[in-house]
């Protein structure tokens, strides 16, 4: 989703300013996914899992062999998809000060392996 789209100038800029403030860096084999969004109502066709395969054989294609993403405490379905995904929980960072600014208070980082059949577009792992 588009931050100044969603929010505006005015309460969208600041929340940009805080995510480049927030971004994180990769470690060597590894890629760090940044968002995946899926229009309400198309939710729970498969989308999403449809866009992790992609993100997958991409990873795959640059010779990552892990991949790491953030899901706030607020979206428990983007959490139970990537579970479902075989992402795995690590560490939840608690950030109450962007609960009014961002509209969560955690953050949770999750890791998955890239596995041989990743590195295969169109497969299922």
């Amino acid at each position: 989703m588009d931050v100044l789209r969603a929010y505006g100038p005015v309460r969208g800029l600041p929340r940009l300013a805080l995510l480049t403030v927030l971004e994180r860096d990769a470690s060597r084999g590894e890629m760090v996914m940044d968002g995946l969004a899926v229009a309400p109502e198309l939710r729970g066709l498969g989308i999403g899992a449809r866009l992790l395969q992609e993100v997958y054989t991409i990873a795959a294609e640059h010779d990552c062999d892990r991949l790491r993403l953030d899901v706030i405490d607020v979206n428990p379905r983007a959490r139970a998809l990537y579970e479902r995904q075989g992402f795995r929980a690590g560490v939840t960072r608690r950030t109450p000060l962007l609960r009014n600014l961002m509209g969560f208070e955690a953050v949770t980082t999750m890791h998955r392996t890239i596995t041989a059949a990743d590195r295969v577009p169109g497969a299922t792992s």
